[in-house]
């Protein structure tokens, strides 16, 4: 029986071949593989199959790679690497409904020469959630003098940080598709995000790199458009013209910032040591930056 088992498994063996190759992603997570185990239990063969015989098998037969991915608390998640599979398809795996946002997005965009060693995706909520934007400048003094609120939601992936970020529903404005199966945050949005969270995106001294390095594709109408939908609390509108300034952009390209109301003092970033003011753009920002 075994052995008449094998040999329809070893006749049908392209049939497995051909489900692994043809999947969509080339990193098949957890929920996938057992997906995959029920669909693979229907071909002669295969019918008694549990879920380790069936990694085995793939792993022999597929060339698929087991790669673990462990949580904050040091739990292992394995996912299943298919030979041409890199970071960002393995952290894709990790959640499919988020896209590559912040600092990943300022590299795949080509905005950066680093290679950062940290990947970040953002994940939105279903629904938009308000805040009370009644601010009062103390209230500001007191939030951006602290360190900010981070994810704590990172995985480690072989050498790599995945920080898997819970944002707010923005409607996926701005995300575009990245090597057909994932999706990324388009440059003008990667820009409103890493200057809203410049600690997502390699710090104050790499966004002004990206904004430098995005002067010949940014689309200003469309920066100012998406700002004005992102409905922020914060007047980063005073942080996002004086990097524009400071980037070389031409005059015409901060008049809709300069237009927006400055009824408080900003901030750059958090928790600076020491400061310098700008008056044109009423923004702190750090000594020397």
């Amino acid at each position: 029986m075994k052995s008449n088992s094998k040999k329809l498994a070893k006749k049908n063996e392209h049939i497995v071949k051909s489900m692994i190759s043809d999947f969509n992603y080339n990193v098949i997570n957890q929920k996938e593989i057992i997906e995959l185990l029920y669909s693979v239990r229907k071909v002669y063969g295969f019918t008694n199959y549990r879920l380790v015989d069936f990694i085995e098998y793939i792993e022999d037969i597929c060339n698929v790679e087991e790669v673990s991915s462990v949580n904050e608390r040091m739990s292992v998640i394995p996912l299943y690497a298919k030979p041409k599979a890199d970071i960002y398809d393995l952290a894709a795996a990790s959640s499919r409904s988020s896209y590559f946002s912040f600092y990943t997005a300022i590299t795949i965009h080509g905005l950066t020469l680093q290679l950062p060693k940290h990947i970040y995706m953002t994940n939105e909520r279903n629904s938009y959630i308000k805040y009370d934007n009644t601010l009062k400048q103390e209230a500001i003094d007191t939030a951006f003098s602290k360190k900010p609120r981070q994810t704590t939601n990172i995985r480690t992936i072989q050498n790599y940080k995945l920080h898997l970020i819970n944002g707010q529903s923005n409607n996926r404005l701005g995300v575009v598709p990245f090597r057909n199966c994932y999706f990324v945050t388009d440059v003008e949005r990667t820009i409103l995000d890493s200057v809203a969270r410049p600690f997502y995106s390699g710090g104050v001294t790499q966004v002004l790199e990206a904004i430098i390095n995005a002067k010949n594709v940014i689309d200003v109408d469309k920066l100012v458009y998406y700002y004005n939908q992102m409905h922020y609390i914060y007047p980063y509108h005073q942080a996002l013209g004086f990097y524009l300034e400071k980037a070389g952009y031409e005059k015409q390209a901060l008049v809709p910032f300069l237009k927006m109301k400055q009824v408080h003092k900003f901030y750059l970033t958090y928790n600076m040591r020491f400061t310098e003011f700008d008056p044109r753009w009423n923004l702190f920002y750090p000594r020397g930056f």
